[in-house]
């Protein structure tokens, strides 16, 4: 047989932890007969994995390779390549060892292996780690996500990293939940990385605060308080939060009288809903503006006295159109004077009356003048006729004296010196009642005549 049958080769240098690299396996029949039935084995140690071989080869079996050759003619050598995966948690050295046997008499067994001393790197990288994104759970989350190690990516530059839940931490702000979710992963040397995810989410049950409002006004009807504005904040939220208004009318006894609900409501941004209410009490306490017809004189003796006529009267109110209503008429007399004082009332909704008086005046006079007293019959002689007197009239409706007028009528006798004098003075009242007083003058001649001789 060959003094040195099997010669190992393997890359000169260090070789890194978890690289690839061959043996190339060299083997020489120095003669002087063929080799038979050649066969070509390396036990790879546990450092070292198969991953291919020359084509003969038989792919490790217990990390065992074998190449079968077949016959070798003297002097003659072929090459064989094992290629190797290289552990990651290493020694500083790695030693294979490569054998060749035949069925050939061999003079000197001792030779047929050889053996290779690798310098080699273990690993002293720890993974990569890259943890799930952040996770913001809004508010008041039912409950927590639980730690799941299958979100998280880690790659190990050589083998596998095995990934871990390593804790939770969590830190408030205000309203603000910060929780804190590590990571580790950690190779098959022992190195090892963390990372960390934020989760984050608010904690809010609170509902909003509003600026301050009176919680109950009196106004009246026609004087309402203007709707205030109101603003709202939270604790958890920054700036003011947008705000709804409206408002409710409750009737109460009358028209005029009723009850305003004025609600502001907003919701935060956690969906809290907070609400704050107004109520603003209204009455109606002041009676109606009302003005009746001016005063109506009838003058004498009217025939009709106008009917009451509400529709004369004018009459406003502050909340709402008051109803007019005739209340009464009341008659006085002061000689023939008569007053009629007509009463109208305005009542509003909620029953404040009002009232006005119209004064309609009249003379109740149907009496004549009366004249001064003289005489109705008056007797006299032609020449000596009485001076008319001097009459007057007046009038128990009138004030001052009454424009007397004069008449006269003659009226013959039985001879010229008999005659009858008709005095009449007529007057009329301010009601157009005539009245005369009349006086008669009987004119007669007695005397003879008288003869001067």
């Amino acid at each position: 047989g060959p003094a040195r049958p099997l010669w190992e080769f393997a890359p000169a240098g260090t070789v890194p932890a978890g690289q690839t690299f061959s043996y190339d396996l060299v083997v020489h029949n120095a003669g002087p007969s063929a080799a038979e039935n050649v066969v070509v084995t390396d036990s790879l140690p546990p450092e070292l994995s198969f991953v291919s071989s020359s084509s003969g080869c038989t792919p490790a079996v217990s990390n065992m390779v074998s190449c079968v050759i077949g016959n070798l003619a003297a002097g003659a050598s072929t090459s064989l390549t094992v290629t190797v995966r290289l552990a990651c948690c290493l020694a500083p050295t790695v030693t294979n060892t490569a054998s060749v046997a035949s069925s050939t008499l061999e003079t000197n067994p001792n030779n047929n292996s050889d053996t290779e001393i690798t310098d080699v790197a273990t690993d002293r990288l720890p993974p990569s780690i890259t943890c799930p994104a952040p996770l913001d759970l809004g508010c008041n989350p039912a409950e927590i996500p639980a730690p799941n190690p299958a979100l998280v990516t880690a790659v190990d530059s050589c083998g596998r990293a095995l990934v871990t839940h390593h804790g939770d931490s969590t830190a408030t702000l205000g309203c603000q939940v910060i929780l804190t979710r590590t990571y580790r992963a950690v190779d098959d040397c022992g190195n090892a990385s963390t990372c960390t995810q934020s989760i984050t989410y608010k904690q809010d049950t609170t509902p909003p605060v509003f600026s301050a409002v009176p919680a109950t006004l009196f106004a009246s009807c026609g004087n309402l308080p203007p709707v205030p504005t109101v603003t709202a904040t939270d604790g958890c939220d920054p700036g003011l939060l947008a705000v709804t208004y409206g408002s409710v009318t409750n009737a109460g006894n009358c028209a005029a009288a009723y009850t305003i609900v004025r609600t502001w409501s907003a919701t935060d941004a956690c969906g809290n809903p907070g609400s704050v209410t107004q109520n603003v009490v209204v009455t109606d306490t002041t009676a109606p503006v009302i003005t009746c017809p001016p005063p109506m004189d009838l003058g004498c003796n009217p025939a009709v006295i106008p009917a009451p006529n509400p529709a004369l009267v004018t009459a406003s109110d502050n909340c709402g159109t008051p109803v007019v209503t005739h209340q009464s008429d009341a008659t006085s007399v002061l000689g023939c004077q008569v007053t009629l004082t007509r009463t109208y009332v305005a009542t509003d909704s909620c029953g404040n009356p009002s009232t006005c008086t119209q004064l309609i005046t009249y003379k109740q006079d149907t009496t004549p003048p009366s004249f001064t007293a003289i005489s109705s019959t008056v007797f006299a002689s032609c020449d000596s006729l009485p001076a008319v007197p001097t009459v007057t009239a007046s009038d128990n409706c009138d004030t001052g004296p009454i424009a007397v007028t004069f008449g006269s009528v003659t009226t013959p006798g039985s001879c010229p010196g008999n005659y009858t004098i008709t005095r009449t003075w007529s007057a009329t009242d301010a009601c157009g009642n005539p009245g005369t007083r009349v006086q008669t003058v009987i004119v007669t001649d007695t005397t003879a005549p008288f003869f001067s001789c």
